[in-house]
């Protein structure tokens, strides 16, 4: 028998679903139950119990039923057959006088929105696809429902968006008399709405920004005063007659389309929300196109992509590190930052050309361009030169600018080079912007023949900028000495008044030319009083410094040798560009890119010490420390310059390693060099320059192996991924260009990283010492013993000092199972067990230890 039910959702704020007899009225002796829960509304009504139940009648009644709800405008019909169909949603019951009725199960509505959110229609086209040449299409568009806009009550828009782009939905309501036929089969079979009865009209207005949305229609042509130009799809919208809700979103922290952004601790929290901007796909994007041509470049150059361990060892050199326990006592992985040794096993290995993306880890405090792991484009070739190298990475950059921006910058190749030692003294940092002038002048000529206190390992310079009392206000400058200020820590605390001298530029002075000083500007330049030598010439350094009335020309006193990759002015350099590009003063296109090869960096540098508080007077008097401790560079494993080779031993300061950086823009995206390959000089490196001890040069050990057993000369370079694709993106930072980037402290929000471990864990990898072992050495430790009945004694566990019956019967209950254990009882001391719970048998054995209660 085939009875006739009707459904209908009648309330918008709550799923409310009536479920009733149409063969019946429904009168005051029906029978109503209603169930909340989860803020959804069950209510049912059953059968009335004086329905007949005769076969024929009942077929009458559903026919009739069938011929009245074919004009009912808002009900649905669905057969007493087909509700077995559906699984858990109505569940037919006896009640007395019928023996049936109809019930709705609790989850009942829950699985009915599950079955939406999984059984959704495939979309035919993604929300940035369509255009003019789709007019007249019926299709099918899934994403996130943007601002709901309900211009009238028959005019409703509605953007969909996917990671394709954005689509406008358009709904116009129809008359109610051409809705009737649609409205009332809304189940009918798998292709319908799945068992959604909601109009369009509430589904949108039930509609929450952020929902998934599956949305029906045809593409119909926008007015031409309604198109929009800016977008893809600007020529076309969808007309509406269906759209289901998949899955609703809940409040949410903020709105990715919201053109005022949170800050950035609340956007790497909900990372997933900030994924969904426009600008975030956009670089994710790039990043995934740069990607694949860096690949496809290198394959075509013959490379061989290998993948190298990320779990390494420590090693002496280079930044800290990421260190990883093991279970074995005393041994430690390190997170390798980078796979410099392992490229190098590699070339011996008869890898010609290796390549390989690679993630990197070193134990550093985050910056705008750093991250404590991060990804680099990882290089490196036998028998080779640097200029096979550079010319190489040319041709790279020039492929990657041309498909990722459609930039050709064949007119930049080659890329200009210069020397470490003319990139710090002509711009103060060894990774010059040189997309602004602002170039530093060495003045040391004109002193060093009339001061006492100077000397060859002192440099005097000075930078001009033009125009510079009218850009910058007194407080900018003032800032720019307050950065000389906590830069300099070289400052002469000599108050001998007896002798009027002040301290040689101890500090940078700033001078403003106006017509009253322009004569006699260099006077600012304290000397020594007594001395008897010749004036300095102000009207030369004048006219070649090219200095007029409204300059600011700032002087500045440094040791020759910088150790550091910033001087002073180099510093204020920057700073100035920051100032005068923030007032449109200096403009810089954001499409121009200043590539430069940095070359020949000193091969070792003192290892400086950052409570070194010595005067200016032991530094001016080029005093050496023969005890200070020389430090690679950049690692022990760079070749030194051949022309150089006698000084190693001699004067290892002064030897030039084979080394290149790229820079762009100011940033280091890159840098590499030629390696060593011969055993010998790596053994004179490690022994002589760097004063490794015999445990330190153990841990290459595997290096100076492969490089006596036939190793090819060789060399590399690293990428810098990220730093690579913020330029291209044009981003502040590279978190910005990573998909789930640390914060500044190093965390990573999204996920609540890093996190706390159990006390077990801490214990299995020897972090936390076992206090509680040596604690219950020295006691015993009292444990009950149930035998059920019928059942052979067995083996006892091991660490069992004695056993004794203890002459009785329990009955006990087992905690694990609530089994009531008819047997006897024994008791017996373990030493030395950490907790009792670890000396319980298993279950599957014929007896369980329990701990004997107090």
């Amino acid at each position: 028998m085939n009875k006739l039910y009707n459904l209908k959702r009648i309330s918008k704020s709550n799923t409310i679903t009536r479920i009733r007899s149409v063969s019946s009225p429904l009168t005051h002796n029906s029978n109503y139950q209603i169930f909340n829960k989860m803020n959804l509304t069950f209510f049912t009504t059953f059968v009335n119990p004086d329905l007949s139940t005769n076969s024929s009648n009942s077929s009458n009644s559903s026919n009739s039923a069938r011929n009245s709800t074919t004009n009912s405008a808002h009900d649905s019909t669905i057969m007493e057959s087909d509700i077995s169909n559906i699984p858990n949603i109505i569940n037919i019951s006896n009640i007395p006088g019928t023996k049936e009725s109809l019930s709705l199960n609790i989850e009942s509505n829950i699985i009915d929105d599950l079955n939406k959110g999984y059984k959704f229609k495939k979309r035919t086209h993604n929300c940035g696809e369509l255009n003019i040449s789709n007019v007249g299409e019926r299709v099918i568009l899934n994403g996130w429902a943007q601002r709901l806009r309900e211009l009238s009550s028959n005019l409703y828009f509605l953007p969909i968006r996917d990671s394709f782009g954005i689509t406008q939905l358009v709904y116009r309501p129809k008359l109610d008399d051409d809705n009737n036929n649609n409205k009332d089969n809304i189940i009918k079979d798998n292709d319908s709405n799945n068992g959604n009865n909601n109009s369009v009209e509430e589904e949108l207005s039930n509609l929450s920004m952020e929902s998934i949305i599956c949305a029906e229609g045809i593409v119909m042509k926008r007015p031409e005063e309604m198109i929009n130009k800016k977008m893809k799809t600007g020529e076309i919208e969808v007309e509406i007659d269906k759209i289901h809700c998949l899955n609703p979103a809940n409040k949410l922290p903020f709105f990715p389309s919201d053109k005022q952004i949170p800050n950035e601790e609340v956007r790497l929290k909900y990372r997933y929300l900030d994924l969904r901007r426009e600008q975030l796909q956009d670089n994710i994007r790039k990043r995934s196109l740069v990607s694949w041509v860096i690949r496809d470049f290198l394959m075509k150059e013959e490379f061989i992509e290998v993948e190298t361990p990320m779990l390494f060892k420590s090693t002496p050199e280079g930044a800290r590190e990421f260190i990883v326990p093991t279970r074995s006592k005393g041994l430690f992985y390190a997170l390798t930052q980078s796979p410099q040794q392992y490229k190098q096993l590699l070339m011996a290995g008869g890898i010609d050309k290796y390549f390989q993306i690679v993630k990197c880890f070193r134990d550093e405090d985050t910056r705008s361009d750093r991250q404590p792991e991060f990804t680099q484009i990882d290089l490196e070739m036998s028998f080779i030169t640097i200029s096979d190298i550079t010319s190489l990475v040319e041709k790279l950059i020039m492929e990657i600018w041309k498909k990722a921006l459609g930039i050709d910058l064949q007119d930049k190749i080659p890329f200009p080079r210069i020397s470490y030692l003319d990139a710090i003294n002509k711009f103060g940092s060894d990774k010059p912007d040189t997309r602004y002038n602002f170039e530093i002048k060495d003045l040391s000529k004109y002193f060093n023949h009339i001061l006492p206190e100077f000397n060859s390992d002192t440099i005097i310079e000075c930078m001009l900028i033009k125009n510079g009392i009218k850009s910058l206000t007194n407080s900018e400058i003032n800032s720019l000495k307050d950065l000389a200020n906590n830069d300099n820590n070289n400052n002469n605390n000599n108050n001998n008044s007896s002798i009027k001298r002040e301290p040689l530029i101890s500090k940078p002075i700033f001078i403003k030319i106006t017509p009253i000083n322009i004569s006699n500007w260099i006077s600012k330049i304290f000397i020594n009083k007594q001395s008897n030598n010749s004036p300095i010439d102000n009207e030369i350094i004048t006219k070649e410094l090219g200095i007029d009335v409204g300059d600011l020309v700032i002087i500045n006193k440094r040791k020759a040798v910088a150790l550091e990759s910033w001087t002073l002015l180099g510093h204020i350099r920057s700073q100035i560009a920051n100032i005068l590009q923030s007032k449109g003063i200096l403009k810089i296109p954001q499409n121009q890119y200043n590539f430069l090869w940095v070359e020949s960096f000193p091969l070792f540098t003192q290892e400086t010490n950052d409570n070194n508080n010595s005067s200016s007077e032991s530094n001016s008097k080029g005093e050496n420390n023969n005890d200070a401790k020389l430090i690679s560079t950049h690692h022990p494993f760079t070749a030194p310059v051949v022309e150089d080779l006698g000084l190693l031993l001699k004067n290892p300061e002064k030897v030039r390693g084979q080394h290149y950086d790229l820079v762009l823009n100011g940033v280091e995206i890159g840098g590499g060099s030629i390696r060593i390959h011969s055993p010998i000089l790596q053994n004179i490196i490690f022994h002589n320059i760097l004063k490794m001890n015999e445990k330190q040069k153990s841990g290459f050990s595997h290096l100076l192996n492969a490089f006596s057993h036939g190793c090819p000369p060789h060399g590399g370079i690293a990428l810098g991924f990220d730093r690579l694709m913020s330029i291209i993106c044009n981003a502040s930072s590279i978190r910005d260009v990573i998909a789930f980037p640390k914060s500044s402290s190093g965390c990573d929000l999204s996920v609540s990283s890093p996190g706390k471990i159990t006390k077990e864990q801490m214990m299995l990898y020897r972090i936390l010492k076992n206090q509680k072992i040596e604690k219950l050495n020295i006691k015993l430790i009292q444990i009950s013993y149930w035998q059920k009945e019928n059942k052979k004694q067995k083996t006892k566990p091991k660490n069992n000092s004695e056993v004794r019956n203890s002459g009785k019967d329990s009955t006990i209950t087992d905690p694990s199972t609530g089994e009531k254990i008819q047997g006897h009882q024994y008791t017996w001391g373990i030493i030395g067990c950490l907790n009792p719970k670890h000396c319980i048998r298993d279950r599957n054995e014929e007896y369980t230890i329990y701990k004997l209660p107090s």
